[in-house]
């Protein structure tokens, strides 16, 4: 997965054009919008959707015109497809569109065919982008065959695109990610338990039934959920959450939630660092980990949690300190006496540019 974030960034950067291909809910758009997120010279992305659109939609609006007193008529392209044939670079005039076709493969064949111009030769009914070299198209589209909306992508639009990559998520590297979410800690922790109930196998998938399923997108309509129900009994929880993830999901869940007992929580922790009650199991270390990375906010909150993880021991102050870095907890982290003190030991330094150069 870390090796595909890094190759759909390089992607942008030269210009290449990249389909991905997946279920629905893993993840595929997020993805668009984090690398959108990494290229620093893409000034603006825009999240198209062709399934809504009409081939009609390609060309413009009619417009009758008279011009040198005659009579004559052109198609004008409006909204989206108007900033992209005139996009000129932004702000800094050299700055890249990126152009999110999602859900491509669910258009119709003849929107797709109304797509081709664009993608291959950046032209839309004849007339030309302004520049071209500063705008790049992507796509993202869930598998034919099956209840995923798509019944055929045709030949001519896929060998438009330079690579079509499938995506899988991975739970390390969603973990890795969760805290720009807000996800309730109690969601990452029991990922990095139970990684194959991510994005779980649907072989048992039934299309007549309208129900939801475990993929990252209902992961996060879970944690929304979890917290509402807060105040609920054990068994109303459980009904609420097999609404966001299905039933089997739910159960283990719940389960698990129940093994996890009580749990020091962040303001504990930054109250008295070298006093909280330690955990020990491996599930109450997610647990405590995933917690105080959603809660950390200032230097002081990320000096106290290293202190407090370097109690527990093994890994979990170096677990804390890598999805630190990769999340809005940095900044923070970066500002922190601890971490100051902590990078400047020789071992310390080397393990982050090993980090940093995987």
């Amino acid at each position: 997965m870390k090796s595909l974030r890094k190759f759909c960034v390089r992607a942008v950067e030269n210009g290449r054009k990249v389909l991905l291909v997946g279920a629905p809910g893993t993840g595929k758009t997020s993805l668009w919008n984090w690398v959108a997120e990494q290229v620093d010279r893409v000034e603006k992305i825009i999240i198209s959707t062709p399934a809504i659109k009409a081939p009609e939609d390609y060309r413009g609006f009619p417009h009758l015109f008279i011009r040198d007193g005659k009579p004559g008529a052109e198609f004008v392209p409006y909204s989206d497809l108007e900033l992209v044939l005139n996009w000129t670079g932004g702000e800094s005039g050299m700055g890249l569109l990126l152009f999110v076709l999602d859900d491509a493969g669910q258009a119709s064949p003849m929107v797709q065919k109304s797509v081709m111009p664009l993608i291959q030769g950046g032209t839309l009914d004849g007339k030309k982008m302004v520049r071209p070299d500063l705008v790049r198209f992507v796509a993202c589209t869930n598998h034919i065959g099956t209840n995923d909306g798509v019944e055929e992508f045709i030949e001519p639009l896929k060998t438009r695109f330079d690579n079509i990559i499938e995506y899988v998520p991975e739970a390390e590297d969603w973990i890795a990610n969760f805290a720009d979410a807000k996800l309730h800690p109690i969601i990452p922790a029991f990922i990095a338990r139970r990684p194959d109930l991510l994005c779980p196998d649907r072989g048992d998938f039934d299309p007549d039934l309208i129900v939801n399923s475990a993929n990252p997108r209902t992961w996060e309509s879970a944690s929304k959920t979890w917290e509402d129900v807060a105040d609920f009994s054990s068994e109303e929880k459980r009904i609420a959450m097999a609404s966001s993830i299905g039933e089997a999901v739910a159960i283990q869940f719940m389960a698990f939630q129940k093994l996890l007992g009580n749990c020091p929580d962040a303001a504990e922790i930054a109250a008295d660092p070298m006093g909280a009650a330690l955990v020990s199991q491996l599930d109450h270390v997610y647990l405590v980990i995933s917690q105080l990375l959603v809660e950390t906010q200032t230097a002081e909150q990320a000096d106290a949690f290293c202190r407090y993880l370097g109690r527990i021991g093994g890994d979990a102050q170096w677990l804390y300190i890598r999805k630190a870095i990769k999340g809005k907890a940095k900044d923070a982290l970066y500002s922190s006496e601890f971490f100051v003190d902590w990078a400047s030991d020789e071992q310390n330094h080397q393990m982050l540019q090993e980090y940093f150069a995987s």
